[in-house]
């Protein structure tokens, strides 16, 4: 268990590296439907969300065509990162609700996953992006974690010129939301 344990933390730190190392020009970006990508992402999450008995709900006010140029590799792990973090953390019976809106008057779509999991604490909710950092009820409730998805959530969002932020009240859930940019 340990040496699983360490080998997905040397696996978090090398994508992160890879991240911050290739620039958003080197990427190979392509022209993809966000809402693809989230039904395939909640597609692989399927057993743990049936386990926990998770209700998962998607908004999408935006046109079914909208596409955004973006890094399927990157955005797959960004989703992977933010989903298995809301199941992780949401409570049995809990809900997982996926909003997808246009931002009024410029070209990007707004990004927001919502759980109604433990929350966290508004003393580190300024911290939650930074590498390795763990908020205080997120130890308790899950012993293990490595602090980095977060770090390579917004790493990622950085890489797309996005913007990443969240929202959270303790013991009632988060909302993490970030913009993307329309083609």
């Amino acid at each position: 268990q340990r040496t699983k344990s360490l080998l997905q933390f040397v696996n978090e730190l090398l994508v992160l590296s890879r991240i911050r190392i290739i620039t958003s020009k080197e990427m190979n970006k392509e022209k993809l439907c966000l809402i693809d990508i989230i039904k395939k992402q909640i597609a692989f999450f399927k057993p743990m969300i049936e386990q926990k008995k998770i209700k998962i709900k998607i908004k999408n006010s935006i046109k079914d065509n909208t596409r955004v140029k973006i890094n399927l590799k990157d955005i797959d792990l960004l989703f992977s990162n933010l989903i298995s973090n809301a199941i992780r953390y949401t409570p049995r019976a809990g809900r997982i609700t996926f909003c997808l809106d246009d931002v009024n008057g410029k070209h990007k779509i707004q990004v927001a996953i919502i759980d109604t999991g433990i929350g966290i604490p508004k003393n580190d909710l300024q911290n939650i992006f930074e590498d390795f950092f763990r908020a205080k009820n997120a130890k308790i409730y899950e012993k293990n974690g490595t602090g980095l998805g977060l770090a390579i959530v917004k790493q990622i969002i950085d890489r797309h010129q996005g913007k990443i932020w969240a929202e959270s009240d303790e013991g009632k859930g988060t909302k993490i939301i970030f913009t993307l940019n329309k083609i």
